[in-house]
């Protein structure tokens, strides 16, 4: 009874809550948040509704980033630090990647045989 009203109040005042669930609700609340168009899993990269940079940014850091501030371009482009480095050591936006690091990762795999 306390989740479903929980749930309502958060229906009526809009906006995310965290509610613990039990076992099975999971599904419940999976199903309506895909109704309501808040289910974000599969979009990647400047597509996602919370990105705050675009590929033409990641491309430019990719490309320059040996040469640059991180912390002058993290508060430059609103993002923290340690998501301008995610982007340079390749952790995050994978999905772009500069034909210079495709070839050298190719080399690698070739030299230690992959």
């Amino acid at each position: 009874m306390q989740l479903e009203a929980t749930r309502l109040l958060q229906q009526h005042a809009g906006g995310r809550r965290l509610i613990v669930t039990p076992l099975g609700v999971r599904q419940e609340f999976a199903a309506d948040a895909a109704k309501k168009g808040r289910m974000f899993t599969n979009v990647l990269g400047e597509n996602h509704p919370c990105a705050i940079l675009d590929e033409a940014k990641v491309s430019f850091l990719r490309e320059h980033g040996k040469d640059l501030d991180f912390d002058e371009l993290a508060k430059e482009w609103g993002v923290s630090k340690h998501t301008i480095q995610n982007i340079w050591w390749g952790k995050t936006w994978k999905n772009v990647m500069p034909d210079r690091y495709v070839k050298y990762r190719e080399s690698l795999a070739v030299v230690e045989g992959r």
